[in-house]
């Protein structure tokens, strides 16, 4: 998948899950949770508020000269054999390739976590009652 139709915004922030890899470029600022499973490439001018999850491949490319940072957490996992897709029996290595100039970065940011993690609502959506 290549960029996003509705990465949110800092008054509608989004809970989005990109089963695959996601390449983000140009100009774009996300607000919310971002999960992806696959590899998540970066290039451009591309930020995110919020948290951002990459589990399954747990692998990071980032290019570009943008500066657009990083605004929550990050947390790259490797759960997944690169290869077959076959879940792990235990973590692999991560890969986080960061690289190109500008002023982007990663910032932890307890208030943009805390405005993340108020997204998470749970419902009911069914019940079943079992008798003895």
């Amino acid at each position: 998948m290549t960029n996003l139709a509705n990465p949110g915004t800092a008054s509608s922030p989004q809970i989005i899950v990109v089963n695959g890899d996601l390449t983000l470029s140009g100009n774009t600022t996300g607000y919310g949770i971002l999960l992806v499973t696959g590899t998540y490439t970066t290039a451009g001018t591309v930020g995110w508020n919020g948290l951002v999850l990459v589990i399954g491949k747990g692998i990071v490319i980032g290019s570009g000269g943008g500066t657009n940072p990083y605004y929550g957490a990050m947390v790259v996992a490797q759960t997944v054999d690169r290869t077959t897709g076959a879940a792990l029996t235990t973590l692999g290595s991560p890969t986080f390739n960061w690289s190109g100039g500008g002023g982007n970065g990663i910032y932890y940011s307890s208030g943009c976590l805390n405005q993340a993690i108020n997204l998470i609502s749970f419902k009911v959506i069914t019940s079943h009652e079992l008798e003895d």
